[in-house]
């Protein structure tokens, strides 16, 4: 069927429906809704992938909840990476980030998230540190 027919077609069910009586709208284009918090770490103020060697530090695991406390979900990233990008939609969060080994197990005490505000279309950047004194 080509456009053209759909098209018309499209005109004569709405305008059907219009002169029965049944309101018709017509959904709004899809927008994007999300936002991206980026999660950087440092370990004792340093951004230095030798740290995490010398830490046994693999991987950075990032819990994430919402306002309510319900868990968003949980994401890794590796250590030498030290930042993570997670799309979130428009709303308020918090996190608990830990640093694992390459077996998972953890490395260093949970640094806890404050609450933080995701907007729709921009990025928040939030630091944490993991001091020598967080490590096991």
């Amino acid at each position: 069927m080509s456009a053209v027919k759909v098209v018309v077609r499209s005109v004569l069910v709405v305008a059907a429906l219009a002169t029965s009586g049944c309101i018709v709208e017509q959904a709004p284009a899809p927008s994007s809704s999300l936002g991206t918090v980026e999660i950087q770490w440092t370990i004792n103020g340093r951004v230095d992938s030798n740290l995490c060697s010398q830490s046994s530090a693999a991987t950075l695991a990032v819990d994430l909840y919402d306002s309510r406390g319900y868990a968003v979900g949980s994401y890794d990233a590796s250590c030498g990476a030290f930042a993570t990008s997670v799309g979130l939609y428009d709303g308020s969060y918090s996190a608990d980030a830990r640093l694992l080994d390459a077996s998972g197990r953890a490395r260093s005490t949970t640094v806890s998230i404050a609450p933080f505000w995701v907007r729709a279309g921009s990025t928040l950047v939030v630091p944490i540190d993991f001091p020598s004194s967080s490590f096991y």
